[in-house]
């Protein structure tokens, strides 16, 4: 019979129970304070759009990602994790490194790099990297976006501020000409007309008003230009061509007339889908050129072809023809043939380009030297 407990003894036996319920409570409380952290830090990270991953410090191997980031490479989450981090970046023009190991954790450094998904295909990322402690432990915190669209943005920008520019020499270029020609006649016609012959006086005129009749085509090329920037902005439909081809020659009809040009067309046309004004624009700056370039008289032959879902609209001349390896150079944006820089070849052939590509079509020409130039155009068929 064991031997009786003092009532001190029971009375510290009662403490450290009541120690050991009161440690009991603090362990589940921090258990449960533990699981909501963990709780709230994975709905953090699924909250963010980005591509999310934690990063071991110096071995640099994904210990957790979100699902964001799981989608975008194509891997499950359980794949992701203890994945090599470099598995998925390349090409880091500016990564974390050891420098930003060594740096202090409250530095965030951002770079670009490239993303390689699971299926091996790749995108542009901008990433921000920084130093936390997670679980005790410094790891890196690394967050991904994919600026793909907005590369694509940059780059349709800068493409666009090129041909602006280029564009707005193009047109100081054009509009020099008959600039000068104008104040040349007008200055004439103030200093000499009571010693001018009404023939003369005439002949003055008419140069005056065909200059007057270029600037305003240039004009109407850049309001096109900007017209064409906005696709949505216009409906398409099935085109009715032989009534766009008269309205076209109508405005060329200066030019027709003073050259002596013939033109040729079949007497039905097959449907195409187009924006009439827009197609318009490529009748008159082919015929326009047909004319200008064509024989002596010009012989000016009009027509279409149909197969594969789309119409070929195509204008052939009589001209010299253009070397093979010219032909290249036409279409470029705004560019021009050194030998045809006053011509105005590149302007209105860069606008036709622009036009027919934004309605799904391709342009092209097909010439050699001695046998004249077809310049074609593609529309989808109706």
């Amino acid at each position: 019979m064991g031997t009786p407990q003092s009532e001190d003894d029971l009375e510290t036996l009662r403490i450290r129970v009541a120690e050991l319920e009161a440690f009991k409570d603090a362990y589940r409380a921090t258990q449960d304070a533990l699981r909501d952290v963990t709780t709230q830090w994975n709905n953090l990270l699924e909250l963010v759009g980005d591509s999310v991953f934690i990063v071991s410090g110096l071995e640099q191997i994904i210990i957790e990602a979100n699902s964001h980031a799981a989608r975008r490479l194509g891997y499950t989450h359980e794949e992701l994790l203890s994945m090599p981090y470099e598995q998925i970046e390349t090409d880091i023009q500016k990564g974390p490194g050891t420098a930003a190991w060594e740096s202090s954790t409250s530095r965030t450094q951002f770079y670009d790099a490239t993303h390689r998904r699971k299926n091996g295909s790749t995108f542009p990322a901008e990433v921000s990297s920084r130093v936390i402690r997670y679980q005790g432990q410094p790891v890196f915190l690394n967050v991904a976006r994919d600026i793909s669209r907005r590369m694509e943005l940059d780059a349709g920008r800068e493409q666009l501020i090129a041909e602006l520019d280029a564009y707005a020499h193009t047109v100081a270029h054009d509009l020099k000409g008959p600039i000068q020609i104008l104040i040349g006649y007008c200055d004439l016609l103030r200093q000499d007309y009571e010693t001018m012959s009404e023939k003369e006086i005439v002949e003055s005129l008419d140069t005056v008003r065909a200059s007057a009749l270029r600037m305003q085509f240039i004009i109407d090329e850049l309001l096109m230009l900007a017209s064409i920037r906005h696709l949505d902005d216009v409906g398409v439909e099935p085109l009715g061509m032989g009534r766009i081809i008269e309205d076209a020659m109508k405005r060329l009809l200066l030019d027709i007339e003073q050259s002596g040009a013939t033109l040729v067309q079949p007497d039905e046309w097959p449907l195409g889908i187009g924006h009439g004004p827009w197609v318009e624009e490529i009748w008159v700056n082919y015929i326009s050129n047909a004319v200008k370039y064509g024989g002596t008289p010009p012989l000016i032959e009009l027509g279409a072809t149909t197969g594969n879902g789309s119409v070929t609209f195509w204008v052939r001349d009589n001209g010299q023809g253009i070397p093979e390896e010219k032909h290249d150079q036409l279409f470029k944006p705004f560019t021009r043939l050194e030998e045809a820089r006053a011509k105005g070849y590149g302007l209105g052939l860069s606008i036709v380009k622009i036009i027919t590509e934004r309605l799904g079509g391709k342009v092209g020409l097909q010439s050699e030297l001695g046998n004249g130039s077809t310049f074609f155009f593609t529309l989808p068929a109706a």
